[in-house]
């Protein structure tokens, strides 16, 4: 076997192994959620993922809601186990292989006849595998074990707006208008779930056996979070 068809062999190898690992830890559940992009190569002239920076962030949301960059709104669909179309770019539908490995994931996209990859990793925790004791197996650090950060949202709040679902766990479950204390000793009254501050922007609340990571921001009676790997975000206010 000469050397080209030898190169030839071993990229049709490799070419199958990706797709391979891409179908078989890959699924329309694990992309859900918010992921920051790795990868340094962009292409301005190209739409999509192709046409963002390194640290810019993608977000997919159950329902087929696709946001770029935080702003850029639009749609995709899942065609298969490793294939997604991310239209509304000029009415041109953009086709990616994806692959989901733990918090990586990893688009594809044929550029000219070309592979072109580029790599994500999520932010935050997908709610899906916000199991604590699976965390703890993962060797993850614990924000409820060790000294307790110092609490900048310790007090009494309301919340003014945002989505309400009883079958979430986390602020999600918190009826509007309810009030809501978050002790010093991390317990939140009235619930059987507790928080731990993980550092000044960021705590997470164990409930039901899941544990949610958010982003909060705290301005004088105003307390807003926005919880991770999702678009949820709410508003407090100190009564």
């Amino acid at each position: 076997m000469n050397l080209q068809l030898k190169l030839v062999f071993i990229a049709t190898i490799l070419a199958g192994t990706w797709l391979t690992a891409g179908c078989s830890k890959s699924s329309k559940d694990s992309l859900i959620g918010k992921w920051t992009k790795v990868t340094a190569t962009r292409d301005d002239q190209r739409p999509g993922v192709a046409n963002t920076a390194q640290g810019s962030s993608i977000e997919f949301v159950e329902g087929g809601t696709f946001i770029l960059g935080g702003n850029q709104s639009t749609t995709y669909k899942v065609l298969a186990k490793d294939r997604i179309s991310i239209g509304g770019y000029g009415g041109v539908g953009i086709l990616y292989e994806f692959a989901v490995d733990g918090d990586q994931l990893t688009l594809k996209e044929e550029v000219h006849g070309t592979p072109v990859v580029w790599v994500y990793k999520r932010v935050g925790l997908n709610p899906s595998n916000g199991d604590s004791a699976a965390a703890r197996a993962r060797g993850e650090n614990d924000p409820f074990s060790g000294p307790r950060r110092t609490n900048p949202i310790n007090g009494m709040w309301s919340k003014e707006t945002g989505p309400v679902d009883v079958s979430r766990p986390g602020l999600a479950s918190v009826p509007q208008r309810a009030m809501t204390f978050f002790g010093t000793d991390g317990a939140i009254t009235g619930t059987d779930a507790k928080y731990a501050v993980i550092d000044d922007r960021r705590m997470v609340i164990e409930d039901r056996g899941k544990r949610v990571f958010y982003t909060s921001t705290r301005d004088g009676d105003k307390l807003s979070f926005s919880e991770e790997g999702t678009s949820f975000t709410w508003l407090f206010i100190n009564p």
